[in-house]
């Protein structure tokens, strides 16, 4: 693992946590280091994932009190939306996450930061559409029809919800950034344990806004928006501090850096879009063809049998650039 990584675990307490040279260990130091960094992000991401899901089970419950069961099952089907549209940010996210994981294994500092400014700019560019298609058909769409709202209270609020959730993911686009960086580098757990605080704060927000008797709308804009405050000051600390030589300034942008990015992110975005419409759809297809209650209905057992995938993703994720940093340094065993 090069410096740059090094640099930033520096900031953790223990010498358990310390970290040890790629450059000048040997190929069976290199691989029991590689094995402690996958261990870190699995144990983080398993913790993360758990209170993530326990404060979702928390929000379920005093939601559906709180709204009803057709406000609810609305909520539920915009909450969806979020891994629904895993695909959008086009694979550019894990293309960079590869990129800079096999240019870490190569030591090359500089690639890194072309592929970071790239990224950047790729990303940003993408949010930018996205948010300016949102602005665009805002007055045009109609959401009641779709989704089966009868309640004048309902279709009052459901476009003005779905706004609210699309402004925070177009935002979340470019700043998912610093999380596929710090993946790249061997270094998910730090993005683990920020997701931590998001969810937490997330559950604050939710109570917050029920206390205040706030209106659906508010109550998406604290769920969605409190993970994005998180992922932000994980950015400003990250890139800040720990990495201030990575800080995304777009002038390493290249060419080159940017068709590579685009060539992973192809395979990704073709791999992402079939899983979010085979596993991710299911709230849309249920409120469009029989109503928001019958949402609610499935999504409470639907979210206790997701524990299956979230074990197997938990092991899988941190792999991936693994496995990019031993093949970039010839540790083919």
């Amino acid at each position: 693992m090069s410096v740059i990584s090094f640099n930033a675990l520096r900031t953790v307490p223990g010498d358990f946590l310390r970290p040890r040279s790629f450059k000048t260990a040997a190929s069976s130091e290199r691989e029991r280091e590689r094995h402690r960094r996958v261990a870190f992000t699995a144990g983080a991401s398993a913790l993360a994932r758990a209170i993530g899901l326990g404060t979702t089970l928390i929000t379920v419950r005093i939601t559906l009190a709180y709204l009803g069961a057709e406000r609810f099952g609305l909520w539920m089907t915009i909450s969806s939306l979020q891994t629904f549209l895993v695909f959008a940010d086009l694979g550019i996210g894990n293309g960079v996450l590869n990129a800079v994981a096999e240019a870490n294994g190569k030591d090359d500092t500089r690639a890194i930061r072309e592929y970071i400014d790239s990224g950047m700019l790729l990303l940003a560019s993408i949010s930018g559409m996205f948010l300016l298609t949102l602005a665009g058909s805002y007055h045009v769409l109609q959401f009641g029809h779709f989704f089966n709202l009868h309640s004048a209270q309902a279709l009052s609020e459901v476009k003005p919800a779905i706004a609210a959730f699309a402004v925070c993911f177009g935002v979340d686009i470019t700043f998912g950034l610093v999380q596929r960086v710090q993946l790249g580098l061997q270094l998910g757990f730090l993005s683990n344990l920020w997701q931590i605080a998001g969810s937490l704060l997330a559950l604050t927000g939710v109570l917050v806004v029920i206390h205040a008797r706030g209106s659906l709308p508010v109550l998406v804009l604290a769920f969605c928006g409190a993970p994005l405050v998180m992922k932000l000051v994980n950015g400003c600390l990250f890139f800040g501090r720990m990495e201030r030589d990575l800080l995304p300034t777009f002038e390493a942008a290249s060419w080159s850096a940017a068709c590579k990015i685009g060539r992973l992110a192809l395979l990704f975005f073709v791999l992402q879009a079939a899983v979010g419409l085979a596993y991710q759809s299911d709230n849309l297809i249920i409120t469009h063809f029989l109503s928001p209650e019958a949402v609610t209905q499935y999504s409470v057992p639907q979210k206790l049998f997701s524990l299956i995938s979230i074990g197997f993703a938990t092991i899988m994720t941190p792999l991936c650039p693994t496995y990019a940093d031993a093949i970039a340094r010839g540790d083919g065993r």
